[in-house]
């Protein structure tokens, strides 16, 4: 994550760096103490939000850092543990919540405090988007899952048969229309049909 200041980044070895931006110089560092467990896809990639840097890690803890000085403002625990529980998709905000997700499911947390407002176990396929106080998420069984955000509750569950023979890479919302990327095709979504 990129602000005017400051690079923040995290390694595959449970460490969180945080350079100045125009020098390289190294600000701040912390060690999550996740040595030794593989993380099957990665690290998600943090998001600088104001003057705090939240990052998703493994074993599903959220932490949250004062971007400055590297002070640890809070760490939670989103998702019941299991092998593919790291935090490694993409994080979301909006202007009270983060939300972190996993292959496992997704979680509303409040920026101030780290509580958990929310938790959805569904077995995703690739990272939510957020548009107009819904997320989108693509499940295991090809459902388009339209969330509200503010409570987690599933509004709509939307099977896309034409997504069998695909591999899907990514849901992206704008303005209420929503599209999926495969390796092949870009397909919107118009009412409960891809195009």
């Amino acid at each position: 994550a990129i602000s005017e200041k400051f690079v923040v980044f995290q390694t595959g070895s449970g460490k969180i760096y945080c350079l100045n931006k125009s020098s390289g110089e190294l600000c701040w560092l912390y060690r999550t103490g996740a040595t030794g467990k593989l993380s099957l896809r990665g690290a998600s990639q943090p998001l600088i939000d104001q003057n705090r840097v939240y990052v998703g890690g493994r074993e599903g803890n959220l932490l949250c850092f004062q971007l400055e000085s590297g002070k640890l403002i809070w760490k939670q625990k989103i998702l019941k543990p299991s092998v593919l529980s790291d935090l490694d998709f993409q994080l979301l905000s909006d202007q009270t919540t983060i939300y972190a997700s996993a292959k496992t499911g997704i979680a509303g947390v409040s920026k101030k405090s780290g509580k958990v407002f929310w938790t959805l176990d569904e077995e995703l396929k690739t990272k939510p988007s957020l548009d107009l106080a819904k997320i989108y998420l693509l499940n295991q069984s090809n459902e388009l899952l339209v969330v509200d955000s503010q409570v987690g509750l599933i509004l709509k569950r939307i099977p896309l048969e034409k997504l069998k023979k695909e591999k899907p890479l990514g849901v992206f919302t704008r303005n209420g229309k929503v599209f999926i990327l495969t390796r092949q095709k870009i397909f919107k979504l118009i009412g409960e049909n891809l195009k």
